[in-house]
């Protein structure tokens, strides 16, 4: 009924109220300086709409249910220690997860598809998971243009991400595994070229096969 939509938006809004005001406290608690009353009623605000239209995106989605959250994982590959920050893991019905990393600039899924990708960390972490990987993904919160941009193995898996229609699933985790061989190898090896680009991610540990930081 309309009634009961009402409630529903009524009680979305004020969850996330409270979720952006928990994130605002910590923010303060870390820059005191930075959050005057001003601005922090200026964030408050932004993030709350910023979070209405994200889940807007979100309703589209098939069932699925977040299963961690910012969480650093340590992993050895090719005898090389690292570790991996992950924003957001999903577990979908069928048992599989998508590893989500939340952007506020500019991205492409075409990062992870040279030679020496910009961004390696949700192939290495896509082909390293114990948990069988069904997607991973950028989630864009770059403001007019919220989506999701990654890769798949099904076109209904994440709205707007589509499956390559040239590659298998399989085959494109194959090819990953054998990139992040070579970029491992050639850091055991010495080999490690910069060229710097504007894409480096935030919290990414893995210098060591990046090529901003290799």
């Amino acid at each position: 009924s309309d009634n009961q939509d009402y409630r529903s938006e009524t009680e979305l809004t004020k969850i996330i109220r409270s979720v952006v005001q928990e994130a605002i406290k910590q923010q303060i608690s870390q820059q005191p300086e930075t959050f005057t009353d001003r601005f922090t009623a200026l964030e408050q605000q932004r993030l709350e709409q910023l979070l209405k239209e994200w889940l807007v995106v979100e309703k589209d989605r098939s069932a699925f249910k977040v299963i961690a959250t910012e969480e650093w994982q340590r992993v050895v590959f090719e005898d090389i220690e690292l570790n991996l920050r992950v924003d957001r893991i999903d577990e979908l019905a069928d048992g599989r997860c998508v590893i989500i990393d939340y952007k506020t600039g500019a991205v492409r899924k075409k990062d992870w598809e040279s030679d020496r990708p910009n961004d390696p960390q949700l192939p290495l972490y896509a082909i390293t998971s114990k948990q069988e990987v069904a997607a991973i993904a950028f989630a864009s919160l770059k403001r007019g243009d919220l989506c999701f941009v990654g890769q798949a193995d099904a076109d209904d898996l994440l709205p707007g991400v589509q499956a390559d229609k040239e590659l298998l699933w399989q085959d494109k985790l194959n090819a990953w595994e054998q990139i992040l061989i070579q970029l491992a190898n050639d850091f055991r090896n010495g080999k490690a070229i910069v060229e710097p680009t504007i894409t480096a991610c935030r919290y990414c540990d893995l210098h060591a096969l990046c090529r901003i930081h290799g």
